[in-house]
């Protein structure tokens, strides 16, 4: 389950805030390696040097190599080494955690995600297609005009499935 404030659901300068939905997303797998890189939920503050990094410190739209492998999407030794300006290597993360389970051939591309709306007052009509807009651009397989969706950045990897809400 993802939970975020309601600038989740808005648009800025003609952009979806799908940088935000991407990072609040990636929480579910990346960010809980207990590796020397990361705080528990975010790359520790200026240890890796990803600026497209999803969970770094300017929160990124895309995702970076590393987090490309922690979701199973991308082979380690895809992964640019050194990590950080220190010199930790993706070797020294593979040998520190184990290699990645289940294997990048075994790891699951294509989700099924729910979005709810919890609102103080119901939605109108416009709102909710509003809504559905926003959910159905950021789970499109192909680029938007609303800014990077989950498949492009993911390097059209992975693909989601919106389930819809019932009535």
């Amino acid at each position: 389950m993802v939970q975020s404030r309601n600038s989740l659901f808005t648009v800025r300068g003609g952009r979806g805030n799908f940088c935000l939905w991407n990072h609040e997303l990636a929480h579910q797998w990346l960010a809980f390696t207990g590796s020397p890189l990361s705080d528990g939920f975010h790359w520790q503050p200026g240890r890796l040097d990803r600026a497209t990094s999803v969970l770094g410190d300017a929160s990124g739209c895309l995702f970076n190599d590393l987090e490309l492998y922690l979701a199973g999407l991308l082979p380690a030794d895809s992964v640019a080494s050194p990590l950080t300006g220190d010199g930790y290597s993706m070797e020294e993360l593979v040998a520190a955690l184990g290699p990645r389970e289940p294997s990048l051939a075994e790891a699951p591309r294509d989700f099924t995600v729910g979005f709810i709306r919890v609102v103080t007052e119901p939605p109108t009509d416009h709102e909710m297609a509003y809504f559905h807009h926003l959910v159905g651009e950021y789970a499109a397989h192909r680029r938007t005009a609303l800014g990077p969706n989950w498949w492009e950045s993911t390097g059209a990897r992975s693909r989601l499935s919106v389930e819809r809400a019932r009535d």
